[in-house]
């Protein structure tokens, strides 16, 4: 922050029981507890970095870590969103998942997921402010053409789009650095692309 660049706070509920801080893990067989539990979490860390962070991943790959949500209910990330408007309102609130643009083109069962909560959480009022599509790419690089129509698909939701945790792990580094130029030149030309981490 002392030179200028903005950080990121990544992340506050990753809803799974292997991802959950070990505080939280204690009440696993009290749904009240664990509840109240998490949201003084979000209420906590979001007021000790009030003003110090632009962004915040609320919540964090929600299809493969649901363990709270089926415990505690949907609404609960909802809950969760405000919450974290409430602890720090000046920072833009994300929601954040994996395989998203990653692992070439079409409808995945993760991708229709996905889509599923954003409307979800958009439908019940949770004050979401940004997409959050991991970049993670192997030897599946998903083309230009694909990206496109991917992009297309979480812009209609009017929300800004940002590319986290983009990486191109292939041994290929001519093959790494052509496929970093032409992403980025086809993210860039989106207009709900807002950045990339």
């Amino acid at each position: 922050r002392k030179n200028g660049l903005d950080v990121r706070g990544h992340v506050m509920v990753w809803p799974g029981w292997r991802n959950l801080p070990q505080p939280l893990k204690a009440h696993e067989r009290d749904p009240k507890k664990l509840r109240a539990a998490v949201r003084e979490r979000i209420r906590t860390i979001g007021t000790a970095l009030r003003g110090k962070v632009v962004h915040w991943d609320v919540l964090n790959e929600p299809y493969d870590n649901h363990d709270l949500m089926d415990l505690l209910g949907n609404d609960v990330m909802v809950e969760w969103f405000a919450d974290a408007r409430a602890a720090d309102p000046g920072a833009r609130l994300f929601i954040n998942d994996y395989a998203i643009l990653s692992g070439g083109g079409g409808t995945t069962p993760h991708r229709d997921h996905y889509d599923r909560t954003i409307a979800f959480l958009l439908e019940k009022g949770a004050p979401v402010d940004g997409i959050g599509l991991q970049g993670h790419f192997g030897t599946s690089l998903t083309g230009p053409e694909d990206l496109l129509r991917l992009l297309d698909r979480y812009g209609r939701f009017e929300k800004p789009l940002y590319v986290t945790e983009y990486d191109v792990v292939v041994d290929d580094e001519e093959l790494a650095g052509d496929y970093t130029r032409d992403f980025y030149t086809t993210l860039f030309s989106h207009p709900s692309v807002d950045g990339i981490v």
